[in-house]
């Protein structure tokens, strides 16, 4: 029987705030063994760029395989869905023969942690390891949501301790790493050099097998790529469609489109007809997807290409064409 930390998340990719928390967790805990579990998709994240578990088990396998302190799960690969940790824990429990389990989570999963599935269900099996930056300390329990602290029975030393004989540890990193996958992700796909904030020898793994290739790969030219978004945008109905070069004019881009929807559903639909249809004909997904879920302002970042899909009652209020005016007006349906 052994002790181990779980440590679950999409790896996408691998960077330095992950090696961070791993190095100062088996510091922290020298007799516990720990099982990284990459996580197959999101489902919060079903448009961003993602090279699929199987590539991102592998550079985890290929990057620690030398650390006998570290195991690298297989089970969401296999099982070719996300599975919920409560339904995970039996599996883990039994291949690992495991005694003791601490999971690790951030403190601002700890503060949505009763929306987990069955977290009470969880508390009962493991105990929790909360990892927090230097300066971002655990203000107390009384952060908690009600439905978490009630299963409190006690607080000191950075220990939660439950009623269910389990306990949350609130521990702080050595160093204070503010990095996510998603920044690192964009950046890569646009040609940033990311070095600095990924592990040694990543680099060569994404070339190897060429993943988070930079976008501009993808598209021979912008401009006919705007004009052909334009296009599935007006097949999907959408109002008002504009399509810029702005080149000439100082924009986060080189290429604008714009275009409305008549309702907040109309809009998150048009917006996501776009994504599946480039996906489709180009291989090729976003940088990053703003206010999908909301649809009030879609913004879907294709590089040298930003599409804006408003509801029409927002559009009026910013004007964005007034922005671009001085650009060329490539496409109108106006």
């Amino acid at each position: 029987m052994s002790n181990y930390i779980l440590f679950g998340g999409s790896f996408n990719p691998l960077h330095i705030g992950h090696v961070n928390v791993i190095e100062n967790l088996l510091q922290a805990y020298p007799e516990d063994q720990m099982i990284l579990l990459p996580s197959y998709k999101s489902p919060l994240k079903e448009y961003d760029y993602d090279p699929g578990v199987e590539h991102r088990y592998n550079f985890l396998t290929s990057f620690f395989e030398h650390n006998k302190q570290i195991k690298v799960d297989d089970l969401e690969l296999k099982k070719g869905e996300r599975v919920f940790t409560i339904d995970a824990l039996p599996a883990l429990f039994e291949k690992y023969n495991i005694e003791n389990l601490k999971l690790v989570v951030g403190t601002d999963q700890l503060l949505q942690f009763h929306k987990w599935k069955a977290y009470k269900g969880i508390l009962e099996k493991v105990d929790l390891v909360v990892v927090s930056r230097p300066g971002f300390d655990f203000a107390g329990v009384e952060d908690l949501n009600e439905n978490l602290l009630e299963l409190v029975e006690d607080y000191q030393d950075s220990t939660l301790k439950l009623k269910s004989g389990r306990n949350i540890y609130i521990h702080e990193l050595s160093h204070n790493i503010d990095i996510s996958s998603s920044y690192i992700r964009s950046h890569l796909r646009k040609g940033a050099d990311m070095s600095e904030h990924l592990p040694e020898g990543s680099l060569e793994f994404f070339e190897k097998h060429e993943l988070y290739k930079p976008i501009k790969f993808k598209v021979e030219s912008y401009e006919d790529f705007t004009k052909d978004c334009f296009h599935i945008l007006k097949e999907k109905n959408a109002l008002g469609v504009l399509a810029y070069d702005v080149r000439s004019i100082t924009q986060p881009s080189e290429f604008n489109l714009i275009a409305s929807g008549t309702n907040i559903r109309q809009t998150s639909a048009i917006a996501e007809n776009l994504i599946k249809t480039v996906k489709k004909k180009y291989a090729l997904s976003p940088l990053t997807v703003e206010g999908l879920s909301e649809g009030r302002w879609v913004v879907i970042d294709y590089g040298s290409l930003i599409v804006h899909v408003f509801y029409d009652f927002i559009r009026s209020e910013y004007n964005l064409e007034e922005l671009w005016s001085k650009g060329v007006l490539l496409e109108s349906d106006e």
